[in-house]
C-alpha cells in the first residue's frame, strides 16, 4: 500500500514537473498526457536490473518515447522537455531540503537563525 501511495505521488509531482517543462519550452502537451508518462516511467524505473544506472536510462528513454508520442515535441525537444523537468525538480527539492534544515536549526539550535538564506527568511 505504501509503494502505490508512493507512485501516486511521484507520479502527480513528476507530471506537474514535466508539465511546467512543456510549458517552458513552448511544446504542445495536456497534463492528463505527462500524468501517464510520468506514471509509466514510476513503473518502469520499479523494475528490479542488476547493472547500475541502466534502470534511470531505460526510465530517461521511456519517458522520451512517450513524450514525443503524446505531445508535438521531436526527439530534441521531448529531450529538453525532460532535462528542464529534472533541473526544475531539483530546485524545488533542494529549496524544500534546505528550508527543512532552516526551520529544524532554528527551532532547535538555540534561537540562532541559521546561516544562508534560509536565516533571513525566519
Amino acid at each position: 500500500m505504501v509503494v502505490l501511495v508512493t507512485i501516486v505521488i511521484q507520479s502527480l509531482v513528476s507530471a506537474f514537473f514535466l508539465w511546467l517543462g512543456l510549458k517552458i519550452t513552448k511544446v504542445q502537451g495536456k497534463f492528463t498526457g505527462m500524468l501517464a508518462v510520468a506514471f509509466i516511467s514510476n513503473l518502469v524505473s520499479l523494475i528490479p536490473i542488476p547493472i547500475p544506472f541502466v534502470g534511470s536510462i531505460l526510465t530517461f528513454v521511456v519517458m522520451l518515447m512517450l513524450i514525443s508520442k503524446w505531445t508535438d515535441a521531436d526527439w530534441p525537444s521531448a529531450i529538453l522537455v525532460v532535462v528542464v523537468a529534472w533541473i526544475l525538480t531539483l530546485l524545488v527539492g533542494f529549496f524544500l531540503i534546505a528550508l527543512l534544515v532552516g526551520l529544524v536549526a532554528s527551532l532547535f539550535g538555540g534561537g540562532a537563525p541559521a546561516p544562508g538564506l534560509i536565516g533571513i527568511w525566519l
